[in-house]
């Protein structure tokens, strides 16, 4: 029996909508395939004719030619799959230099990209790959599944991977003919195909990545519809068209340009003035009613989806003081929710939020959201205070002692006026925060080592809840769990997940998890992501790209898009 692999999340899309509220609401949503039995998605499936509109009127058809400029939020540390840690902006070049294994649908599914077909086995133990024929990389060697297999052992799952974490269940890559190879998993994962989406699924020339491993980061060699031309960090990357793309008649553009623009008022004036053509936003607020305002008099298009991830603080809840629970929960409660969401987003266009799920996920659960500590200055004041006054405090200071932090944050307007904010709030209870201004990718490696204690960071179940409950809450000793933060009832709650067959069984495992990550405060939420792009008016496809057999995928979702089928209507 085969299933379709549904995507378990909010979409809502102010510019498709209308197009895909049918596919979005479907009673499918509530089968369950954590069951196991055979998973696949497989091309052709699940073809969707309505690709929806990007300004609410006619889109004018896809012409060739042309280039684009995209302004970033940041720059990345590398490019190399098995090394880039770039956050959103990594994630839209990404795409324009590798092709992704598989995408994220419109509606709700996963449909294969550079794969012809990913099927399962009946325990979701096997994961088999079947690569599309014909297929090369910028260097014109040719894409098989020795090829993946090779990328896989020897970079991928190699010693000093960012992804060590996620390649930690793979037993083994099985070559089982020249397009044909399988992830052989050490435990069930039904979820897995979610990975594949990821750095993990990005096939990169492992010619190239073998001639100059050190350098492959800052020359990357892929399957997508650009090559590089040049990266100077910091300054710009460049990509041409990919004459010989494995894609008829893409990508559209020449040439796409992108400059990282940290500063967002920067960013918007560097679109004013058209020196880019393109802009992301990664919250809401006064940038947002100004590109509103542009789109409604014709000047720009806006294109913006409900995000699942929020604007928080990532808290190392193995270094003290944060080691402790009443500092971290004495933390939230000296904090006002309302005062730092107007902060943030620069006016209240948001509420709160105290979940890692968004209120409009399918997991959204009232109770867990309870169990976060609500804004109490008194009471969170007097917790602090008895860490201050503990003989025996975590971080060896001696009693009366201020409570020292580090704060790592983003360098933009919003975030240091939300840390300067901390700064003076938790002063007044005793604590004293440093802070340090770093570029997304700084934190980020911080935040692996482990050296950190707060973080500026984006937290929130990107993709399935089991790989959030695998990948950052189990091991401390894994990169990704940058919290260091396990609890035995997670494990119980994951383990209880694997084997659900209902959506009520994963809806308490979920809660469960997400009860337990409320109450002890691993992170310190603040509001939902809305993340936007801002174009040119001419500037098209960012939410109407398809897969090769013409599944709608999720658009914009995330701040990111599949630059490839992007294009100039002029």
């Amino acid at each position: 029996m085969r299933k379709r692999f549904r995507f378990r999340g909010a979409f809502i899309s102010l510019l498709v909508l209308a197009a895909l509220l049918a596919g979005c609401s479907s009673d499918d949503n509530n089968n369950s395939n954590a069951g196991g039995g055979t998973t696949s998605t497989t091309a052709g499936d699940n073809n969707d004719d309505n690709n929806g509109s990007s300004n609410g009127g006619d889109v004018p058809a896809p012409t060739q030619g042309g280039s684009l400029t995209v302004g970033l939020e940041a720059d990345c540390n590398s490019y190399a799959p098995w090394l880039s840690s770039c956050a959103q902006s990594g994630d839209n070049v990404m795409p324009v230099i590798f092709d992704p294994m598989v995408v994220l649908t419109a509606n709700g599914t996963v449909e294969p990209y550079l794969a012809e077909s990913v099927v399962a086995n009946d325990d979701s133990t096997e994961w088999t790959v079947t690569l599309r024929p014909g297929v090369k990389f910028h260097d014109g060697t040719e894409l098989t599944a020795q090829v993946q297999k090779d990328g896989y052992d020897e970079f991928l799952a190699a010693d000093g991977s960012i992804l060590a974490t996620v390649t930690k269940d793979i037993a083994e890559v099985r070559v089982d003919d020249e397009l044909t190879y399988t992830y052989v998993l050490s435990r069930p994962d039904p979820q897995f195909l979610y990975l594949l989406a990821s750095q993990l699924g990005n096939a990169f020339s492992i010619e190239a990545a073998r001639a100059n491993p050190e350098d492959f980061g800052s020359k990357p060699v892929g399957t997508g519809p650009f090559k590089l031309v040049s990266w100077v960090r910091d300054g710009s990357l460049i990509a041409e068209r990919n004459a010989d793309y494995w894609q008829e008649g893409l990508p559209y553009l020449d040439k796409i340009t992108f400059v990282p623009l940290p500063d967002e008022d920067a960013r918007q004036t560097a679109m004013e003035s058209g020196d880019v053509d393109v802009v992301l936003y990664a919250r809401l607020g006064v940038y947002l009613g100004r590109f509103q305002q542009k789109a409604e008099s014709g000047e720009a298009n806006l294109y913006m989806q409900a995000g699942d991830l929020a604007s928080g603080i990532l808290v190392n809840t193995a270094k003290p003081p944060l080691d402790d629970l009443r500092v971290r929960q004495g933390l939230v409660q000296t904090a006002n929710p309302e005062e730092l969401v107007v902060i943030v987003a620069e006016g209240p266009v948001a509420e709160p939020r105290t979940l890692l799920v968004d209120p409009s996920s399918e997991f959204y659960s009232e109770d867990a959201a309870a169990a976060y500590p609500k804004y109490d200055e008194e009471a969170g004041g007097a917790k602090l205070q008895e860490y201050i006054d503990d003989p025996n405090r975590s971080d060896g200071k001696a009693p009366g002692s201020d409570i020292e932090i580090e704060y790592l944050f983003t360098n933009t307007p919003a975030v240091s006026r939300q840390a300067q904010y901390l700064q003076a709030k938790w002063g007044e209870h005793g604590v004293k925060l440093e802070l340090v201004a770093n570029e997304m990718a700084q934190s980020i490696q911080r935040a692996i080592e482990g050296s950190h204690q707060l973080v500026f960071w984006r937290p929130g179940v990107q993709s399935a809840p089991l790989t959030t409950m695998r990948n950052e809450f189990s091991n401390v000793t894994d990169l990704s769990n940058v919290s260091n933060f396990t609890d035995p009832r997670i494990d119980e709650a994951r383990d209880q997940l694997e084997t659900s067959q209902t959506f009520a069984e994963q809806y308490d495992a979920v809660e469960k998890f997400l009860t337990v990550i409320a109450e002890q405060v691993p992170f310190i939420m603040i509001a939902s992501n809305n993340e936007f792009f801002a174009t040119a008016p001419d500037v098209y496809g960012l939410d109407t790209w398809t897969t090769p057999e013409g599944d709608l995928g999720f658009g914009s979702r995330r701040g990111r898009t599949i630059w490839g089928q992007v294009y100039r209507a002029s």
